[in-house]
């Protein structure tokens, strides 16, 4: 037990190191919301409410605004939030896999989550997977070992972890019901079934405490229970994919996020357990995702985004290595140095792709690298303005291709000094009043399309492919 407790240590350790690199290597990308949701958090430091703005659950932003009442500093705060939940999250996955699988399996598992790319990247950015997937997997591993020893507290443990996963994704609405079910057809099977009536009901209540708080708070102060739902929908690149875009999107995104190696030796292991019959809790985990969140998202109820194979990646995992687990339990010391080597060459694969390639084929790998980027123009446009701008300075940037949170987020002026361009002003003067120095307008954009043939005196200074920065001529 010593020695595995010691075991976990290190697999935290290593994943914690190779996070925190990669934190001072990135920037805070779009991939994840996260320029949106740290300037959201940074909103709400500034005024507490209970309803923040967006379709997101709250809790994500409420404790990075939080640590801003503490560390005023938007560009790194909410970053160093998600990389703390990122890092520990190694804690619960290794404790869920030991529930299923043997210790070297388990190690296995661990090593390739920690080199995982896709779950690096989104621990350096200021997204809400993250924490969610440490509050999920505490939530599944307890789950799992009521399952096999039947104790009412692993069961209450799993309802307590179920309620902040519940205020952080929305995914969670379906798959913790989900896992009540399964609690119950567990109860169900069991000869003491009457004595199981209850950890079951007490595990629905815990699960229900987060949509009924939620419920309750965007009724009263809103008026409407189900507001982040009402508020979410697939954007317009969505719908504009073909619907074998959609079917392939999903299996390709996961094969090169985890490596077609790990991702078929997963396939095998899985097959293999289920052929024996065991572990279909772990498959039934996956499925309470998979099935209703993809079938939204082929219907048109969600946009397509690599990241939402994270679940679906991390459950499979250890699936590979028990596809070896002839060989891991003969020789582990040897098993442990070709998973080391296999996993770390497929990082460095992604890292090079995505710095290397050109245009499309780059910003695809760079979406599951474990180096967050934002898209370069965006960067472009705003880092020549961070490269010229006094922090008193006032900038506008223009709505365009859902682009304008990171143009304010990544200029590095203050966030109240920078001023959105949601729609074509009917009067540009009074729009920009009080008078900015610098604007960042897409030709198409509506600020672009306002200063076409405006008086307002502005001198362009920078353009990239996308975007032109113009400085506003002093008035005399």
């Amino acid at each position: 037990m010593r020695d595995e407790r010691k075991l976990m240590w290190t697999l935290l350790a290593f994943a914690g190191a190779i996070r925190v690199v990669f934190f001072f290597l990135s920037v805070n990308g779009a991939g994840a919301d996260a320029p949106p949701r740290a300037l959201m958090a940074w909103e709400w430091s500034r005024d507490p409410v209970w309803i923040t703005p967006g379709h997101w659950l709250p809790l994500q932003i409420w404790l990075s605004g939080a640590l801003l009442w503490i560390w005023n500093d938007v560009w790194l705060a909410p970053r160093v939030v998600s990389l703390v939940f990122g890092i520990a999250t190694i804690w619960p996955f290794y404790k869920l896999v030991r529930e299923f699988f043997p210790l070297e399996v388990t190690a296995g598992a661990s090593l390739v989550f920690a080199l995982y790319g896709l779950h690096i990247g989104q621990s350096v950015m200021s997204g809400a997977e993250p924490m969610y997937f440490f509050f999920v997997l505490w939530a599944l591993y307890h789950q799992a070992r009521w399952s096999r020893t039947l104790e009412f507290r692993s069961l209450a443990w799993a309802g307590l972890f179920w309620i902040p996963a519940l205020l952080t994704r929305h995914e969670a609405w379906w798959v913790a019901p989900l896992c009540v079910l399964f609690a119950g057809i567990r109860a169900l099977m069991d000869a003491r079934r009457v004595k199981l009536i209850l950890p079951v009901i007490v595990f629905g209540l815990l699960v229900a405490v987060g949509p009924a708080f939620w419920m309750t708070v965007c009724a009263q102060v809103k008026g409407d229970p189900l507001l982040n739902f009402h508020r979410a929908a697939g954007g317009s690149a969505y719908h504009a994919r073909s619907t074998a875009y959609k079917i392939a999107f999903w299996p390709v995104g996961l094969t090169l996020s985890l490596g077609p190696v790990v991702v078929l030796l997963a396939l095998v292991g899985l097959v293999r357990s289920l052929w024996q019959r065991e572990r279909w809790l772990l498959f039934g985990f996956m499925l309470a995702f998979v099935g209703p969140f993809w079938t939204m998202q082929f219907v048109g109820a969600g946009g397509v985004n690599v990241r939402h194979t994270l679940f679906l990646g991390m459950l499979l995992v250890p699936f590979a290595p028990f596809a070896l687990e002839k060989f891991a339990t003969r020789d582990p010391e040897r098993f442990t140095r070709w998973t080391l080597l296999t996993a770390a060459l497929w990082l460095a694969g992604i890292l090079l792709a995505s710095e290397k390639l050109p245009g499309e084929a780059g910003q695809k790998f760079a979406s599951i690298s474990p180096r967050a980027k934002d898209r370069p123009h965006v960067m472009d446009a705003a880092r020549w303005v961070a490269d010229h701008a006094r922090p008193t300075d006032r900038v506008v940037v223009d709505r365009f291709n859902d682009e304008e949170s990171s143009l304010q987020f990544h200029v590095r002026v203050p966030p109240e000094n920078v001023k959105i361009c949601w729609g074509v002003p009917e009067d540009l003067r009074a729009f920009l009043t009080p008078m900015p120095r610098w604007l960042i307008a897409a030709p198409k954009g509506p600020l672009g399309q306002a200063l076409d043939g405006s008086d307002i005196p502005v001198t362009a200074r920078h353009s990239n492919d996308v975007y032109i920065v113009y400085e506003v001529v002093p008035s005399s």
